[in-house]
């Protein structure tokens, strides 16, 4: 007896690239709402809510606060790298 395949089975064998395909045909409020049906769909969905950043103005203490975490964390990445990796950011 063959059983009748689980849409769960058939919805984790579709490549990223078909659900990217498939959901740049939805409007951005339902790509976000797929997030729970697979990991690309998770994927696709946190890229469509995260796509944009906005910060307030900059005149504002805690705003500068935010910024100044953003670069410690970028310029610690880059430190990570360097030393684990050995790679130089100035290509030389």
């Amino acid at each position: 007896m063959i059983s009748s395949p689980n849409r769960y089975n058939v919805i984790e064998h579709v490549p990223y690239d078909v659900w990217r395909h498939i959901t740049s045909f939805l409007p951005p409020a339902e790509v976000e709402q797929l997030y729970g049906l697979d990991r690309s769909l998770l994927s696709i969905a946190m890229d469509e809510r995260y796509k944009a950043a906005s910060f307030g103005p900059l005149s504002q203490k805690q705003t500068m606060k935010c910024l100044a975490r953003l670069v410690f964390v970028s310029n610690l990445t880059i430190l990570l790298l360097t030393v684990l990796t050995g790679w130089n950011i100035q290509g030389t």
